[in-house]
């Protein structure tokens, strides 16, 4: 091997740091000359031709190309927001379940008295407001709750006040 020579050569900031990119992505070159080395020499071999400029037909290739892994991605992305809305469905039903289970462990029955129990609704049988404190809840996801469990069991009673429009829940005999 001959003596070792310094040339320089102009090329345009952009291509530059192209290769600077490719080098620090290489794990076989490691300096900028021995890429210019490398490249020259397969160039001389015939194992690679000069940069072209990418044809239309090339640009729409790489343009589907890019379009489908759009869409792949997309389709995945879809996918997983799916799986997650069920896995938060899943637990928000476990826990509506829970809530309606300790509802309904918490509602009064009415009296056993010789007079009129719904008279005095108000003494004994539990308000929404009351519920909704105690489970650290709102009126409305109780009063949702409530009437969910009065559909299915059957049992659960509603009575509203007229004077005070609160509403009383309880659970009959």
């Amino acid at each position: 091997m001959g003596s070792t020579l310094t040339k320089s050569f102009k090329i345009d900031e952009e291509q530059y740091d192209r290769w600077e990119r490719f080098m620090q992505e290489s794990v076989e070159i490691a300096s900028l000359s021995q890429l210019v080395r490398v490249a020259v020499h397969a160039y001389i071999r015939g194992e690679t031709k000069p940069a072209e400029q990418p044809t239309t037909a090339q640009q729409n290739g790489r343009e589907a190309e890019v379009l489908e892994e759009l869409r792949q991605m997309k389709a995945e992305f879809q996918r997983r927001e799916r799986e997650m809305r069920g896995l938060v469905q899943h637990v928000s039903g476990h826990h509506w379940k829970t809530l309606k289970l300790a509802l309904l462990e918490m509602l009064p029955e009415p009296p056993d008295t010789e007079d009129d129990p719904m008279e005095r609704v108000s003494s004994w049988a539990v308000s929404e407001q009351h519920l909704a404190k105690r489970l650290d809840s709102s009126e409305r996801r109780i009063d949702a709750m409530l009437s969910e469990l009065r559909s299915e069991y059957g049992q659960v009673e509603r009575v509203t006040l007229e004077d005070s429009g609160v509403n009383y829940w309880y659970v009959r005999a």
